[in-house]
């Protein structure tokens, strides 16, 4: 029980702990990644608004590439995370994670072997529904080299 079910740093329960922050740690990134798109975009956008017959070619050019290089960055770096999941394999970790501490929790106050095995069976089940539901969603969202490429066409 305690390799499977495990705790903060190993088993399944230092598992989904770990892949959560990290997959909530990649949003977050995704996140603030939008937001200074969107914020170098209205910059820019105002800056031309304000001064655009005083502004030489050279600097509108620069100002449109950083514009559009920081709105590109951002829907690959989104793409990206549409075609992996990402937030959808937040939910399912923390589903998991909540799963798993709630049977870390019961088998502590289990009071004889059999209660034990009627938790790790439905456990069991539990886990291996997910992980259905998991085989499911992958095969759906599968990336490969070319898809790369095709994402948001």
């Amino acid at each position: 029980m305690r390799q499977w079910i495990g705790n903060d740093e190993e088993g399944q329960l230092g598992y989904f702990r770990k892949k959560a922050h990290d997959r909530v740690k990649r949003n977050k990134l995704t996140e603030r990644l939008g937001l200074l798109s969107l914020a170098t975009s209205v910059l820019i956008v105002f800056i031309f608004i304000l001064f655009a017959t005083s502004l030489s070619a050279e600097i509108n050019t620069l100002l449109t590439v950083v514009m559009g290089s920081t709105l590109l960055l951002f829907a690959i770096r989104q793409g990206y995370a549409y075609a992996t999941a990402e937030k959808e394999l937040i939910k399912q970790y923390q589903y998991m994670l909540g799963i798993f501490n709630n049977a870390d929790r019961r088998l502590i106050q289990a009071t004889d072997e059999s209660e034990k095995r009627q938790i790790l069976l439905a456990l069991g089940q539990l886990a291996l529904n997910e992980h259905s539901d998991w085989m499911l969603m992958h095969r759906e969202r599968s990336l490969d080299e070319g898809e790369i490429w095709r994402m948001g066409s």
